[in-house]
């Protein structure tokens, strides 16, 4: 089955089981954090295989994790999201 998810590209990767905490600054992941926040709760997180996430140009591993938002906190940089890893999953198309 495929599905649409939001994906968040990161210089780390998570396996299922591990505790996830993010600090989210730029604008494109708050946006993407306060849709997540509507939703489900729930994102996709995938490993930069090469390149930098910042200005687009990267290359991303196809199988990451799906990631489960527990707890969302406002810092004085924007916010920090604490999160368990679930299930992997794969990237079929970008």
């Amino acid at each position: 089955m495929t599905l649409l998810s939001a994906v968040f590209p990161l210089g780390i990767a998570y396996l299922p089981g591990e505790k996830v905490v993010l600090r989210v600054f730029e604008d494109r992941y708050l946006d993407l954090m306060n849709d997540i926040r509507q939703s489900d709760l729930t994102f996709n997180s995938v490993l930069i295989e090469q390149g930098s996430e910042v200005g687009g140009h990267d290359r991303r591993f196809a199988y990451g994790v799906q990631i489960k938002v527990e707890n969302v906190y406002e810092a004085e940089f924007g916010l920090v999201v604490e999160a368990h890893a679930q299930e992997r999953i794969r990237i079929v198309k970008w």
